[in-house]
């Protein structure tokens, strides 16, 4: 029974990062033909963005695509609530896990958990852009991951949840905020990257479920808190993205924000931001 519970913690961490990466790859399918598809790719992969600021339409059906990449993360979330009340599978599954440490163990996971942002800082160095111009991508990622941890952060000081080794006598371990803030790094690689290759979206997932696994086998977690901390993080960042996806097109509708243009210059002797706008 126990190796059951713990292989199922694994398929379910492992499965998530690649049905969110094929439901990417559907929606893209079904929503553009392939021509205009790689048109499009080899243009961001190619040319910097003209205009650092307007607010662009954004893609169609964008509610239904929020909907669908909630689906896995809340699947996820739902069987970390079922045993954070279920005490034996919990026991169990610690016990399947854990590698036995004398002394709590972080396994990497405290700087393994942001290397999906760094990921997509370092991208553009090799021509690949963001998917929204970066005024508006840093932002989304700052206000993904506080946001996130803002949730995560009140559901710990509201349960005061013992953490699974006795040397560690804080009361703050459900849900795991180093799961948590692993994913939302990888929602955002995913959401500015994942356009390029799914391969992308996969190696920022497997990231963050390494960090979710470290968490449960350094005896850090219990793993419930790594389950719910992976959804949160995930479906925060979704959120903000659906949110900002909304605000893009009223404004869009409103204005079309094409009378307004920044842009950033530099030679060898000056630099400015050349900014316009159209009455």
């Amino acid at each position: 029974m126990r190796d059951r519970l713990s292989f199922i913690l694994l398929v379910l961490l492992c499965i998530m990062p690649r049905l969110i990466a094929a439901q990417d790859i559907t929606e893209k399918a079904i929503e553009a033909p392939l021509p205009d598809s790689v048109m499009t790719a080899e243009k961001h992969m190619t040319l910097p963005y003209t205009n650092w600021y307007s607010f662009e339409k954004p893609e169609p059906k964008y509610g239904r695509k929020f909907l669908m990449s909630s689906i896995a993360p809340a699947a996820v979330g739902l069987v970390g609530l079922g045993i954070y009340f279920w005490d034996d599978a919990r026991t169990s599954i610690q016990d399947a896990i854990s590698l036995g440490y004398e002394t709590p163990k972080a396994m990497g996971a405290d700087q393994l958990r942001y290397v999906p942002f760094a990921v997509s800082a370092v991208l553009p160095m090799f021509g690949l852009y963001p998917k929204h111009k970066p005024l508006h991508s840093i932002p989304l990622g700052f206000i993904s991951y506080c946001f996130a941890d803002l949730c995560v952060n009140t559901i710990k000081n509201a349960t005061k949840e013992a953490r699974p080794h006795p040397t560690l006598t804080e009361c703050n371990s459900f849900p795991s905020q180093h799961t948590s803030e692993a994913f939302i790094a990888a929602t955002f690689l995913h959401q500015e990257y994942g356009h390029y290759s799914p391969w992308i979206s996969v190696a920022g997932y497997a990231c963050a479920t390494y960090v979710a696994w470290a968490r449960v086998a350094g005896d850090y977690h219990w793993s419930n808190d790594v389950l719910v901390g992976a959804a949160m993080g995930t479906i925060c960042t979704n959120l903000v993205y659906f949110a900002y996806d909304g605000l893009s097109d009223w404004i869009y509708s409103k204005t079309h924000n094409d009378k307004l243009s920044i842009m950033p210059f530099a030679s060898s002797h000056s630099g400015g931001i050349y900014l316009t706008y159209e009455f």
